[in-house]
């Protein structure tokens, strides 16, 4: 089942190892996993990476890193398309700035 939905950053955080990505988040991730659930990546994540990479901002494989973590069925990750569900729940987050921590802490309260 699919718990919550990563912000772009948090995604290439944690598939670089990054210290950027927070002792919470991380920790939510660990949670994850052990309890066999996923975390959704947006389609809009995959082609904010595109645009990353292009204007070299991320490593150029972390795209293909992303691609080879969806398509592993043990992955934590997994593709989640942008669609009217989706849309409607991000609506109902108050602010552009609560949604960054509602997207990579679903206990994250507005």
């Amino acid at each position: 089942m699919i718990v919550a939905v990563a912000d772009t950053h948090a995604v290439i955080w944690y598939l670089f190892s990054d210290q950027r990505l927070g002792k919470a988040a991380s920790a939510f991730i660990d949670d994850t996993i052990a309890k066999g659930d996923h975390i959704g990546v947006s389609a809009i994540s995959l082609a904010e990476m595109v645009y990353l990479v292009e204007k070299a901002r991320i490593p150029a494989n972390a795209l293909n890193d992303l691609h080879a973590a969806i398509a592993d069925p043990k992955s934590v990750l997994q593709h989640m398309p942008l669609d009217e569900a989706v849309s409607g729940i991000s609506s109902s987050i108050c602010s552009e700035s609560n949604l960054y921590f509602a997207i990579i802490d679903p206990k994250f309260s507005t």
